[in-house]
């Protein structure tokens, strides 16, 4: 009698565990989507900062992520296949779940231009209006990026603010990020100081298909 009592106390345990788990799986999967569009630095990195915008320790991180949330996910299909209940599938699934959104988060589409030691990567870059665009400086010494050409910042021209005369400087092995306008175009851009090869480029803004009016 005492060994029925204790095994049905142990079933009732398991089964309040397996809902638990369920129940938290589900929120931690709302709250890290939420994450991904409100660009929370744990889900997703930030525009600005120093070194790259994947990290090798940000990489690593979710691989050992990844596994952990396998391994967990591995343990709930055994359990749901000796306990013959769904709710445990439920949760094996939603951590493989919960590990796409952290993948989504790290490796989602980025725009961003990398600055080498002769300058600008591409002689044209493209971005959505009224957006987010960022320059990672690559080298070992600081450089400032303007609206003008040739070197020389057009004080007149027009474009994202922080791009305008006298330009926005970047450290060594920074990312610093734009706010872009509103309005869509081709904006010129380059670099000031001597020693770059591919000094200017265009920076193309333009609207959206979702957003583009009749």
């Amino acid at each position: 009698m005492g060994t029925g009592k204790r095994s049905s106390r142990l079933t009732e345990g398991l089964e309040l565990l397996d809902d638990s788990l369920a129940v938290l799986t589900t929120a931690a999967i709302l709250v890290t989507t939420a994450g991904c569009f409100c660009r929370w630095s744990w889900v997703m990195p930030a525009d600005e900062g120093a070194g790259p915008y994947r990290t090798a320790a940000r990489v690593h991180g979710l691989v050992v992520l990844l596994i952990v949330l396998g391994v967990a996910a591995l343990v709930c299909v055994v359990r749901g296949y000796l306990a013959e209940s769904g709710v445990p599938m439920y949760s094996a699934a939603a951590l493989l779940a919960l590990g796409g959104v952290f993948a989504l988060g790290l490796y989602a589409p980025h725009d961003e231009a990398d600055i080498v030691a002769d300058g600008f990567g591409y002689e044209w870059y493209s971005t959505s209006v009224d957006g987010r665009f960022s320059f990672y400086n690559t080298t070992a010494a600081p450089i400032t990026i303007c609206l003008g050409i040739s070197g020389d910042c057009d004080a007149g021209a027009k474009g994202p603010d922080r791009l305008r005369s006298p330009g926005l400087t970047i450290a060594p092995n920074h990312r610093l990020a734009i706010d872009t306008p509103k309005a869509k175009g081709d904006y010129r851009l380059t670099l000031v100081g001597a020693g770059f090869t591919h000094r200017d480029t265009i920076l193309n803004l333009y609207v959206p298909d979702s957003n583009s009016g009749p």
